[in-house]
């Protein structure tokens, strides 16, 4: 089993992952009187994907 590569797919996975919930935060139908509810839901979500996105791969084992 090649580490350097199933490491590349799994990172790989979680990229497509989180893009998908991303995109999830942009297909909310949206109403004119709570625009800023939603800007603030998905400002929120943005920060949210981004911040379990830096504690993801900071966990993981880097090459050096």
């Amino acid at each position: 089993m090649n580490i350097a590569y199933c490491i590349h797919r799994y990172a790989e996975w979680t990229m497509l992952m989180m893009g998908e919930s991303v995109l999830s935060l942009l297909i909310v139908p949206l109403v004119e009187k709570d625009i800023l509810v939603y800007l603030q839901i998905f400002y929120c979500g943005i920060l949210s994907i981004s911040i379990l996105q830096y504690l993801h791969f900071r966990s993981q084992p880097r090459k050096f």
